[in-house]
């Protein structure tokens, strides 16, 4: 697939809307224009090299749920780094808890196209609390270390 190069470079508000609600394939076209063709996504789990690359990813995740969908809470823009506060909610294939987990999205933009995609958040913390009573303990722990 190769993204249509038309489209309006990609700016705080329309991040918020590609990126919130349910998360399926429609989502990976509609958000694949704005994906440079040589970005670098980066998470607590993987690096992930061009667009294909990182568009492969995301099939991979939908493969493996159930559902997938994002709450963008914040978004903030400072020339071309953006920055979003999210809650991404799933349910693993072929069965398993709701996941809850919360994150940032740092992405940095080149010619209106993210070209650097880092997100953060607590791959340890959001599994915890998966696992009845280990989240508080966890959460316990870490808050001793503060």
């Amino acid at each position: 697939m190769t993204p249509s190069t038309d489209v309006a470079p990609l700016d705080a508000a329309r991040f918020r809307a590609l990126f919130s609600g349910t998360f399926d394939e429609a989502s990976l076209d509609a958000i694949a224009p704005y994906y440079d063709d040589e970005v670098v996504f980066t998470d607590p789990i993987q690096t992930v090299r061009g667009r294909e690359g990182f568009l492969a990813m995301n099939r991979r995740l939908l493969r493996r749920v159930r559902s997938v969908s994002f709450e963008v809470r914040e978004v903030a823009q400072n020339g071309d780094a953006l920055f979003a506060v999210w809650t991404m909610r799933f349910e693993p294939r072929p069965m398993g808890p709701p996941i809850v987990v919360e994150g940032v999205t740092h992405a940095t933009l080149r010619d209106g196209r993210v070209w650097r995609h880092t997100d953060y958040w607590d791959l340890l913390g959001s599994m915890m609390d998966t696992v009845p009573l280990a989240g508080a303990v966890y959460r316990k722990l870490v808050a001793r270390l503060g």
